[in-house]
């Protein structure tokens, strides 16, 4: 678990580093609700699949401001090891501007990494292909996430902590730039409410390279999972 350990650690700092780099530049910041609802189980045999839905609500604009619907499906190739393809329907509803229409392939590694203490040490690696009409550039953008779950009781409520980095590949005429693009850093908990069925919140920081100014969201998520 020494890897495993200074991989975390590397991971932190690597965070803190650019949230303390970009936090110097103008910063606006916003106070959103995300709310999830999440289905994944066996479809049959070691092929998993999952679908998501997902509405972003800005608190200080009182209005929606996005909608996703997200499929994939994968197989289990260990009982620690995933891989999946998905797909992406993305709708960025926009202030006296048209809606902002997004269509996102991605391919996903889920991989328990193993214990550390009492709880468990997991990473999600996605590479996703951004298409946004009318465009005909394809975005290229890497994510990692790393998860670090501590359950307090057997078959009970756990506390969480994550980080995701993501990281532009390319540049495209839509407007991503290519390098830093944002992080996402979440502490909270996971409460089972029956049997295969839980709700997951807390309070997530999301910092987001802007092209004129940074963006702060201070954000309260709220996914209520069903695993079949």
């Amino acid at each position: 678990m020494s890897k495993v350990g200074r991989s975390s650690k590397a991971a932190a700092c690597s965070v803190a580093a650019l949230v303390t780099t970009s936090a110097a530049a103008n910063t606006v910041e916003d106070v959103q609700l995300w709310t999830t609802l999440s289905a994944s189980g066996s479809i049959k045999g070691d092929v998993v699949g999952q679908m998501d839905l997902n509405a972003r609500t800005s608190v200080d604009q009182r209005r929606v401001t996005q909608s996703l619907i997200r499929g994939t499906i994968g197989y289990r190739v260990t009982p620690s090891l995933t891989l999946s393809l998905g797909y992406g329907h993305i709708i960025g509803f926009r202030l006296n501007q048209d809606n902002l229409t997004e269509q996102r392939l991605y391919q996903q590694v889920q991989w328990t990494l193993g214990k550390l203490g009492r709880g468990t040490v997991s990473t999600r690696i996605r590479v996703e292909q951004r298409f946004v009409r009318p465009s005909n550039d394809a975005g290229w953008r890497y994510r990692q996430q790393l998860r670090y779950q501590l359950p307090l009781r057997e078959a009970g409520p756990a506390l969480i902590v994550q980080v995701e980095p993501f990281f532009a590949i390319n540049s495209t005429d839509w407007g991503a730039r290519a390098g830093f693009d944002q992080v996402r850093v979440m502490a909270g908990a996971n409460i089972p409410l029956a049997k295969s069925i839980a709700i997951e919140t807390g309070y997530q920081l999301q910092y987001v390279r802007g092209a004129v100014s940074d963006r702060a969201n201070h954000i309260v998520p709220i996914t209520l999972s069903w695993r079949f």
